[in-house]
């Protein structure tokens, strides 16, 4: 099962697209667009013109394609979409929800000959919020295992990424205090 989940730049009143319309698959019997462009307006709010807007710019950058069968029409994503949507998800650094006093410890070890995703992994972290503990190990107290798995997956570089969680660990006092969690 695919789901359409269309990038684009945000329309009237700020809509973003990354929170539009990642609700579900877009299939249906007949052959033309129309029906899916009513149910992606009736699932994202959008109006039947703004979904049509979206879905041609999505088509026209690659980020979905549009199928016909003797079933019907399905509206899919793309793998150029989907790497386009992982970026998007990845820039809000992560929520930071009343903390559950679990640490998050993400580690890994990537070989020297991936040195760029490791940078740019190392740069995301960052951005995410994350505390560097030491170059291979960063902290944070909020829930990022999505997070993660999307950058793994964004950066090919999931076998060598480990998320732990712990209750407690020597000097965690000093973070309380970085993270305003004191």
């Amino acid at each position: 099962m695919r789901y359409i989940i269309l990038m684009a730049r945000p329309i009237s009143k700020g809509v973003d697209a990354f929170k539009v319309l990642s609700a579900g698959p877009l299939a249906g019997p007949g052959r033309d667009m129309a029906a899916g462009i009513r149910q992606l307006a009736q699932r994202s709010g959008l109006s039947e013109s703004q979904a049509r807007s979206w879905v041609n710019h999505a088509l026209k950058q690659g980020w979905a394609a549009f199928h016909t069968s003797r079933d019907g029409f399905k509206l899919s994503l793309s793998d150029q979409g989907r790497t386009k949507w992982q970026q998007g998800q990845l820039q809000a650094p992560l929520a930071q929800a009343e903390w559950d006093n679990r640490w998050r410890l993400v580690m890994f070890d990537i070989p020297a000959k991936y040195k760029p995703r490791r940078d740019r992994l190392r740069i995301k972290l960052k951005q995410l919020g994350l505390v560097q503990l030491q170059a291979s190990v960063w902290l944070t107290p909020y829930p990022c295992k999505d997070h993660i798995r999307l950058l793994a997956d964004l950066y090919r570089v999931g076998p060598y990424i480990y998320v732990l969680e712990a209750r407690r660990f020597d000097g965690d006092h000093a973070f309380l205090a970085k993270f305003d969690l004191l």
